[in-house]
């Protein structure tokens, strides 16, 4: 079976191909993003004028990189990122004739607290529908899962490669009727380049100049405020029914 993306309001239009913002997401690469690691972030600081869609690609970056590193080859955690503090697991495997650490993190969307999310819908909609076809829209089930691979040598730690795959499985009608969404990343780190001192100091003045004045912001995904709006007066009807 072939699955297609598409969009549109079927059946009373014809459905089309989505946009696609390539150009929107390379014009995100004039910012810049300031802040603190030690595995988790510190201060992080973005450009006010950035628009959420380039803050939210940035912040999907440095999602990639949050490690929680323990003394342990298995234990939770309970870690902040895009979606909030998220309940994670760890499980470590080395590498030792070559210095190499896989850390293995799976994040599980489920269980989160100050979970950043949009609820759209009537409200109190819960009341008209029947108990077991409003528990089973609501369902959705969610997990990311990351592997970090760190190379160990005298001068530290340095993480070399990421891999990311988030997977959100939810009912799409019917009682055994599933469907889901699956994204992929890859980070490779290309080069190191080592420190220009002066000069390097004085780039990133003028690129501060450019981007203009920054603010202190967190990890989290940021809604924008346009979907709190609907979009050419359309509502959009659901309806569910049990056998």
């Amino acid at each position: 079976m072939r699955v297609r993306d598409a969009v549109g309001f079927h059946p009373r239009s014809t459905l089309s191909e989505p946009r696609r913002e390539y150009k929107q997401m390379l014009e995100c690469q004039k910012y810049r993003v300031h802040f603190t690691y030690t595995g988790r972030y510190g201060s992080i600081r973005m450009p006010k004028n950035a628009d959420p869609f380039c803050r939210n690609i940035l912040k999907g970056f440095l999602n990639l990189l949050t490690l929680t590193p323990r003394y342990q080859k298995e234990y939770e955690v309970l870690e902040d990122g895009l979606e909030g503090e998220c309940n994670t697991r760890y499980v470590l495997y080395e590498e030792k004739k070559n210095n190499i650490y896989l850390f293995n993190r799976i994040r599980d969307l489920n269980n989160c607290k100050q979970k950043v999310m949009l609820n759209v819908g009537i409200p109190f909609f819960h009341l008209f529908q029947q108990p077991n076809c409003f528990q089973r829209e609501r369902f959705v089930q969610g997990t990311s899962a990351f592997v970090t691979k760190v190379k160990r040598d005298n001068k530290g730690d340095l993480i070399t490669q990421v891999k990311s795959e988030q997977v959100l499985e939810f009912p799409i009608g019917g009682e055994d009727a599933t469907g889901y969404m699956k994204a992929h990343q890859l980070l490779n780190l290309r080069e190191v380049r080592p420190d220009q001192g002066q000069q390097q100091q004085q780039q990133q003045q003028q690129q501060q100049q450019e981007e203009g004045e920054l603010e202190v912001t967190s990890i989290r995904y940021e809604i924008p405020k346009s979907l709190f709006f609907a979009r050419d007066g359309e509502l959009q009807q659901r309806s569910c029914t049990t056998g």
